[in-house]
Formats: structure tokens, sequence, C-alpha cells
């Protein structure tokens, strides 16, 4: 696949990775425009374009969680939602990736396109309006680990179904639930490296991985992961927030009309 790519959009694939990878740990999105730069620059089946997405996130995922390990966002409450989401996450990214099995592509590139549009739009109503949280959950009670096992099974379904790793979905869900963007960065970092590491084996299992791309998209993509972990120690959680909505909507915006 990657011999019959011309150097110009091999450049500009692991271009969009490095940046990527910036927006994984800087503000948690970024993966998104992975998966939409192999929709773009490549003619891969929306099953092939999953995994191997996929297969770039777990490394990134597993560097990130490293990451904010380090700084202290998944120590304590931080580490808790991260067991929780990753245990529901493993089990929801099976069934997207069956479910991706049966969709066309087209079907396919417009429920990724048209959620992550939404859920941007939502992060930037509520933040520009200062909003308070949708709900609040007790990680502690057993009925907030429950419904943290359920959220993380859905962004595990979503995962799977789209070939995101989850980021795009587990951040802005933890920020509508008042969770601090750090911790919430930090806690998909986590989820989308287990859930990516599942999802990109089930599909590979099928041969829908392109391992030459992830190579393509994997390096630079680390290289980004450093970068953005930095950033978002530096920049105030308000504008993090926001590019986290633009990003969303940019990427989803781009799916839908590309």
């Amino acid at each position: 696949m990657v011999a019959s790519l011309a150097l110009p959009i091999l450049a500009s694939l692991a271009a969009v990775a490095f940046l990527a990878g910036v927006g994984n740990t800087g503000i948690g999105v970024g993966g998104v425009f992975v998966t939409a730069a192999l929709y773009v620059f490549t003619d891969l089946p929306s099953e092939t374009v999953a995994g191997t997405a996929l297969a770039t996130f777990a490394a990134t995922g597993a560097l990130g969680s490293y990451s904010y390990v380090r700084s202290g966002e998944l120590r304590g409450e931080g580490g808790l939602l991260a067991v929780l989401l990753g245990v529901g996450s493993g089990v929801g990214v099976l069934g997207g990736v069956l479910l991706n099995d049966l969709l066309p592509t087209a079907t396919v590139e417009t429920l990724f396109g048209a959620a992550v549009t939404v859920v941007g739009a939502v992060v930037a109503y509520r933040e520009l309006e200062g909003l308070r949280p949708v709900a609040e959950l007790d990680p502690d009670a057993t009925t907030g680990r429950a419904s943290f096992v359920v959220i993380g099974a859905g962004v595990g379904l979503v995962s799977g179904l789209l070939g995101i790793g989850g980021l795009a979905a587990v951040v802005p869900a933890l920020v509508l639930l008042g969770v601090p963007l750090l911790v919430a960065i930090g806690v998909g970092q986590v989820v989308s490296g287990l859930l990516s590491l599942v999802g990109a084996a089930g599909f590979a299992l099928r041969g829908a991985v392109e391992p030459a791309l992830v190579l393509v998209g994997g390096v630079p993509e680390l290289a980004g992961a450093v970068v953005g972990w930095r950033v978002a120690h530096v920049l105030p959680e308000r504008p993090l927030s926001l590019a986290l909505s633009v990003a969303l909507v940019l990427s989803g915006a781009y799916v839908l009309l590309g």
C-alpha cells in the first residue's frame, strides 16, 4: 500500500500524525485526524482505516498514560476512573469491531463525522456559557462505578465502529461530567491505549491493518504526544477546552464534507 502512495502523500500523513499526537495529549483529541487523513489520502476500506488508525493509537495511548502518571493526573480518583472506563471500553470495542464489518464505508464515515461534530459543539457551548456539568457521578459509590463502566462500554463501541482511539469520546464525556480537563485527558490516554490495542488486534486477525502505514503514522504521532503533554501543562484549562471543541467540530465537518 505504501509503495503506491506518492512521497507528498506520505509526508502529509506523517505531518497529520504528528499534529494528532500533539492534540491527543495536549487537548484530548487528535487521533480523529489520523482516521480522517486515511480516508482522504487512501482508498482503503473503512475496516482497514479503522484497524490501521487504532494500531497507531495503541502506542500513543501507552506513552500518554506514562506521561500523565508522571505528572500526577492518574493518581487517586484519576486512576480509579481509568480502571472503570478501561474495563467497560475493552468490552465495548469488540462489539464496535463486529458492527464495523456490517456497515458500508459511507455510513461509517457519516456517523464518525456527525458524532464528533455534535460533541464538539456541545463542549464549546457549555464552556462559553459557563454551565455546570450535566451530571456529577461519584466513582467511589457503587452506582457511580457502574455508570462509568457503562460509559466506557459506549466509548469502546464507538471507537471500534468508527476507528477513533476513544479520546474524542471519553474526554468530552468526562468534561461534561465535571472532571477536570487534565484528569480527563490522562484517563483518556489509558482508555485509548487499552481499547485501541484490543480493537487493532481484532482488525489484525481479519487482515485489516496496514503495518507500513502504522509506522508512517505511529512514529511521528509518538513524537507529537511528547510535545502535547508539555503544552497541556503550560496553557490554562479554558483555552484547552475551547481548542478541544474546535478540533472536534473541524475534524467532524472535514469528514462529512470531504
